[in-house]
């Protein structure tokens, strides 16, 4: 054997020790850190003043090193024991576990993403913004991806999770700013719904939240709470009569970028004149939405509260319908909507007066418009 072969040799030994060595080294640290996920999935539920475990900084550094691992070393997640694979889309998977608190915080999830390409395992570490456990999973179109999850707040409180992800080339982008400035929304005790058809993301809540402190809160969105632009901009796009009054909901839009505040044009309503006002009244629960564009002939200023007054609230009044509740803000097309929701016993209104931008600084255009379903009460 010559010396150049000689060399070859060794060199592919070399290579092959190596590669062995790396081998053993990422067996070993699996076998190490399936030994933490056992502790972690066993630690006890009661509170132990024995116990010398910080379980808060033990999860999140072995939820960091399963994530390394896997990203290092390209470990087939599903060869970890003691993860739970909470959603299974193929090439995207949820893997979770977690530590019972000991408190009305219950049970703290953990939730790792794997996204596995030409045969390399990727994995990122949602819980690193926020704790929840993932259930489903939204295409939104080739790249993006909307995760909807939960977990516990405290008490019968629970915190509901939309989470944008997105995909570039073998990376995962879990801060990709798709609400304003953040990649996640958190409400608590609601469903979310996406249709695909209209790209439309519904949030329905039990009760409305107080969203004017909601993004500020850093036990709901951690560093990104510290971004009071952003927090600023998600009011702006979530505010509205709908959300304060019994439906608590709202809608965003999702444009192929980022998610954005639904315009009003999208709800169809029906554009009529004052004729139209007697049939309306006939049968006003199954009549459809419409906006009367003519019970204001000049162009209007915006009045102070107490003197407002819309011509749709003072009909429905004298038919028997009382106020609930009324609020005003501004709107896509303008600086003012005032809105009333009223109900007869077997029918609730929204009434909205729109004042609509014009050339004029302090004179706007002006239409009232309806929308009616049965009261559920």
């Amino acid at each position: 054997m010559n010396s150049k072969n000689v060399l070859s040799f060794f060199i592919f030994l070399l290579l092959a020790c190596c590669q062995n060595n790396e081998e053993l080294n990422s067996n070993s640290k699996l076998k190490v850190l399936e030994k933490n996920i056992e502790i972690i999935n066993n630690h006890p539920p009661e509170y132990d003043p024995n116990d010398t475990l910080d379980i808060i900084s033990f999860t999140e550094n072995t939820t960091k090193e399963i994530v390394d691992l896997i990203n290092e070393s390209n470990i087939n997640p599903d060869s970890i024991k003691g993860l739970n694979k909470t959603i299974d889309f193929g090439h995207l998977k949820t893997y979770s576990y977690g530590y019972w608190s000991g408190g009305t915080r219950g049970f703290v999830t953990y939730s790792i993403l794997t996204y596995e390409n030409n045969n390399e395992h990727h994995a990122a570490n949602l819980s690193r913004n926020v704790k929840a456990r993932f259930e489903s999973l939204i295409k939104l179109d080739s790249i993006s991806y909307l995760l909807l999850g939960a977990d516990k707040a405290w008490s019968s409180t629970y915190s509901n999770i939309a989470y944008f992800i997105r995909l570039s080339n073998d990376k995962i982008d879990i801060n990709y700013p798709a609400f304003v400035n953040r990649p996640y929304l958190n409400f608590y005790n609601g469903t979310y719904e996406y249709d695909t058809t209209t790209n439309i993301l519904k949030f329905q809540g039990e009760q409305a939240e107080p969203i004017h402190e909601v993004f500020n809160s850093k036990e709901k969105y951690g560093e990104f709470a510290k971004d009071s632009v952003s927090s600023r901009k998600l009011f702006e796009m979530i505010e509205g009569f709908e959300y304060y009054d019994n439906k608590n909901r709202f809608f965003l839009k999702y444009n192929g970028k980022d998610f954005e505040k639904v315009s009003d044009s999208l709800w169809n309503y029906r554009t009529v004149r004052k004729g139209y006002l007697d049939s309306l009244l006939f049968n006003i629960c199954s009549t459809e939405d419409v906006e009367f564009t003519d019970l204001y002939l000049e162009m209007q200023s915006i009045d102070y509260d107490k003197h407002e007054s819309l011509i749709l609230v003072d009909s429905l009044k004298e038919n028997g319908f009382k106020v609930k509740n009324w609020g005003r803000g501004n709107w896509m097309e303008g600086p003012r909507i005032v809105s009333f929701k009223m109900t007869n016993g077997q029918c609730e209104c929204q009434v909205d007066k729109l004042y609509y931008y014009t050339e004029s600084e302090n004179n706007f255009e002006v239409s009232e418009r309806i929308k009616c379903y049965e009261d559920n009460k």
